[in-house]
């Protein structure tokens, strides 16, 4: 059985080069790591806590600094979002859990993205995208803090407003499914 090319640590120094040329090309320069892969002496490959991998830019000191391989473009509402999930996952939906394979629904009117618009109502949505915090995933500390966040003071703020305007229901996989597709109009 020949080894894929993951296998293979450290990746081969010319690998590292275009690979890191394709971060350059395409990485989003107005992401903060795009810095760092200007910077960075090598590329490693790494796996995460949730068995799968990750890339991460080697700087010039040794640090390793994870970056998405998907190279998506800055989108700070989508960024916000992650970072509202993440940050109240294990807390606040994780501990509503009785039975495995459940899935918590956000029964209150207009759901989840309907407290995420009243908490964003009136806020600077790039002033917020400064607090938005991701975490690496090859740490098991990242499964319970999340994998995106935020920085305090906005994390506090954030899990303060959810606890209080969240309506949480456990339900199965299929339930979700059903009740989601019926709130859309799409039975």
């Amino acid at each position: 059985m020949t080894k894929g090319w993951k296998d293979q640590q450290p990746i081969a120094a010319q690998l590292q080069e275009e690979i890191l040329e394709g971060f350059l090309k395409f990485y989003d320069k107005r992401l903060p790591k795009y810095k760092l892969i200007e910077q960075a002496t090598g590329v490693g490959f790494y796996k995460t806590i949730a068995c799968g991998w990750t890339f991460g830019v080697i700087g010039p000191k040794g640090t390793v600094t994870t970056v998405s391989k998907k190279c998506n473009p800055l989108n700070i509402r989508a960024d916000i979002i992650k970072a509202c999930r993440g940050s109240i996952h294990v807390e606040q939906i994780m501990s509503h859990k009785t039975f495995k394979g459940s899935e918590i629904d956000h029964c209150n009117k207009g759901g989840f993205d309907a407290i995420f618009r009243e908490f964003v109502k009136n806020k600077n949505l790039k002033s917020m995208w400064k607090y938005v915090v991701n975490n690496d995933p090859r740490f098991k500390t990242t499964a319970i803090a999340g994998f995106a966040t935020f920085k305090e003071p906005l994390l506090t703020e954030w899990k303060l407003f959810h606890k209080a305007h969240a309506k949480l229901q456990e339900l199965t996989h299929e339930e979700h499914v059903h009740l989601t597709r019926e709130r859309l109009g799409d039975c």
